[in-house]
């Protein structure tokens, strides 16, 4: 995948087909440790040891309409290119952590992309499961979820257009204000 924000997507489309009802995505960019870590948790069906081994395994799929599993393999490939780390944990019945680190800086980092348009389609088209977004990035802390979103917008369907458009914008005027300052 050629941008940061399609990983995020991918991965949380993965815990989603995992029967997940809940997902956290932390986003941490760090300056002075030249560091961007995206984490990713749910409490989906999770992997036993067998499955956890394979999911590194680009051939490998536990989709039955796929013939392929290249997401997490390409996240992996794109998180060490960089310097940086890779891991994931899982648990039957508990769920799964996917977790990169990338150094930011460095010239082979896949670029960010549009996070705010993933996160809020990610939300607005999953509106029955509870998803929080964190930024960190030093002091600056930016927190949204499928609750918060639903408490403010109270009777209106995330799925509508125009609120997804609302949504994905506000999510991506904070990101900018945060991020613009590191790098």
């Amino acid at each position: 995948m050629r941008e940061l924000s399609m990983h995020i997507w991918d991965i949380a489309q993965n815990s989603i087909d995992a029967e997940a009802d809940k997902i956290v995505i932390i986003f941490s960019a760090d300056k002075n440790d030249d560091c961007l870590t995206i984490k990713i948790k749910d409490n989906g069906k999770g992997m036993d040891d067998e499955a956890l081994k394979k999911a590194l395994d680009p051939f490998y799929t536990s989709k039955p309409s796929a013939k392929r599993g290249f997401g997490l393999p390409f996240f992996e490939m794109g998180a060490k290119q960089t310097g940086g780390s890779f891991a994931i944990a899982s648990k039957p019945k508990v769920g799964t952590v996917v977790k990169a680190s990338f150094v930011y800086s460095h010239i082979d980092r896949v670029p960010l992309g549009d996070i705010g348009y993933a996160i809020g389609h990610i939300i607005c088209l999953n509106e029955e499961i509870e998803i929080e977004f964190i930024l960190k990035t030093g002091d600056e802390r930016f927190y949204i979820s499928t609750g918060s979103v639903k408490a403010v917008l109270e009777n209106l369907t995330l799925k509508h257009p125009k609120v997804t458009e609302l949504v994905c914008e506000f999510i991506s005027l904070n990101i900018q204000d945060i991020v613009a300052d590191l790098y």
